[in-house]
């Protein structure tokens, strides 16, 4: 049966009210679908801030977050479910000036930003490393920011695998090296390709002048649930980064476009390897 979950924990018990919908499946801690969107003036356990220039709402299939400023909301997390997924349905400018998206888990693993476009897709955050992450089921204060957008949403959700995960090995990487990017899929898929932007500013990253798709190959006997690619590392073509920087953890973001029986999704991960 599903259930919804409340403001209260008792031990390690979750309680149930009428909000964020608790356990829908084994793999899913909570899922925010919009459905019983609850907003007021101070962030709460389940409850998302109110801002005079951010509206919040329920939508038929989701809900909707449209003009300028930060909100915030405390929900369970847990190391049993490590992954935050952020499925962005559609995204548009609206107003003048800076337009943009930012994610911030507030759990000392970094915040995912992107700006002058907001592509559609499920943002899938990694918190497995992430300092304040206990074993236990606890409340935890989390931020989106939305500048001058009209961003509509299918759900916000912490689970323990994503549609797609993205391993990069080495993790460190200098030029000369061969580089194998990793994805495993939850469902089997027909096709995967690989892009790589500089976070934040979002400009296309190339591994190599001449390749204009990044195609995985499927592994075999992985019934189509892990793709590999390989490639020799001379530098990204592309991007802006300052003489003498190095691609550091989390500033690339991965796009993974998955296609699969029913469906094309693309899953944006940030990459944490570093390329020298």
């Amino acid at each position: 049966m599903k259930k919804a979950m409340v403001a209260v924990f008792a031990c390690a018990a979750l309680s149930v009210c009428a909000e964020i919908v608790e356990r829908p499946d084994a793999d899913t801690l909570w899922i925010e679908n919009g459905k019983a969107l609850s907003v007021a003036d101070k962030p709460g356990i389940l409850t998302w801030q109110k801002k005079d220039k951010l509206a919040l709402a329920s939508l038929d299939n989701g809900f909707l977050m449209e003009g300028n400023g930060s909100t915030g909301i405390y929900i369970p997390v847990s190391k049993e479910f490590p992954w935050l997924c952020i499925n962005v349905v559609s995204a548009e400018r609206i107003g003048t000036g800076y337009h943009a998206f930012s994610i911030n888990p507030n759990l000392d693993i970094g915040i995912c930003s992107v700006v002058s476009r907001i592509p559609r897709g499920i943002y899938c955050i990694p918190l497995a490393a992430a300092p304040k992450l206990t074993e236990k089921v606890r409340n935890h204060y989390f931020r989106l920011d939305v500048n001058n957008a009209k961003i509509h949403f299918s759900s916000i959700a912490m689970v323990k695998e994503p549609p797609c995960t993205v391993t990069v090995k080495p993790v460190s990487v200098k030029k000369g090296d061969e580089v194998t990017i990793t994805c495993r899929t939850r469902s089997k898929a027909q096709y995967v390709e690989l892009k790589f932007y500089q976070t934040y500013t979002m400009p296309n990253l190339r591994i190599a002048d001449d390749v204009k798709r990044c195609l995985a190959k499927a592994v075999s006997g992985s019934d189509g649930k892990e793709w590999t690619f390989s490639f020799k590392y001379e530098g990204f073509k592309g991007g802006r980064l300052k003489e003498g920087e190095t691609w550091r953890r989390g500033s690339i973001l991965l796009e993974t476009v998955v296609e699969t029986d029913n469906e094309v999704v693309s899953c944006f991960q940030p990459c944490h390897a570093v390329f020298e």
